[in-house]
């Protein structure tokens, strides 16, 4: 806070040489200036304050419902039941649906053949087809990982007859190593659902069979704050 401060000269003049006046306003300057360095202060620590009450009511809103603690967590606290006694099944009122939607270029598709009747019992080998019916499953593949292997050309210069090697991508920096979406998954799993690192050393075992240590895991949390960083 920007504060105009007088000189004892203007002091002096707004007094009219009297001493007494000007030592008087130079009190009362003093006290104002020091009343906004304690406004000053209080504002800093009052926005410190409401950021950390906002922190812990975000806290207290998480429960087993909407992040990934256990419901003994939930305590004695029950859901609001939005539906109303006697009412339709499905969504509340007011509650946002979601529908799952065709795609129009699936991933695979399963032929399904027509073999028998299924009134008479009769082989459907010549029929004639007429069409499909399609239903579609969005489905989540079993995670694998994939290895990528670097080579960097080596050779000697023509001019001055020294080995050169060529350079390898700025986050290949060991000969074998965890790639940027085991980083990605981490900071994933670590930021936003809180999962504990070692936890998430067991995650990826399981995933992928690969089990990075806890120090490996602060690692490639390490990565994805250095990728996310500019952003």
């Amino acid at each position: 806070m920007e504060q105009t401060k007088l000189s004892p000269e203007q002091v002096l003049v707004i007094s009219k040489g009297d001493t007494e006046i000007a030592a008087f306003i130079h009190s009362l300057l003093h006290t104002i200036e020091a009343q906004a360095a304690l406004i000053e202060t209080q504002a800093s620590q009052i926005k410190k304050l409401e950021a950390r009450v906002h922190e812990l009511e975000r806290q207290l809103d998480r429960n087993s419902r909407n992040s990934s603690k256990p419901p003994s967590s939930d305590g004695y606290r029950k859901p609001v039941n939005l539906r109303s006694k006697g009412g339709k099944k499905g969504a509340p009122k007011g509650h946002p649906g979601t529908t799952l939607e065709f795609v129009a270029n699936p991933d695979h598709i399963v032929v399904h053949k027509l073999t028998t009747c299924a009134d008479c019992g009769h082989s459907l080998a010549d029929a004639t087809h007429k069409g499909f019916e399609r239903r579609q499953e969005v489905d989540i593949p079993l995670p694998r990982t994939w290895t990528t292997e670097h080579r960097a050309q080596t050779g000697c210069c023509a001019h001055c007859g020294r080995k050169q090697v060529a350079a390898f991508p700025p986050h290949i920096k060991a000969p074998t190593q965890y790639g940027l979406g085991f980083a990605a998954w981490a900071a994933y799993f670590h930021a936003y659902h809180m999962i504990p690192v070692k936890r998430i050393a067991d995650l990826f075992e399981d995933m992928t069979t690969y089990r990075p240590s806890e120090a490996t895991v602060l690692s490639l949390l390490q990565t994805s704050y250095e990728v996310l960083e500019p952003i």
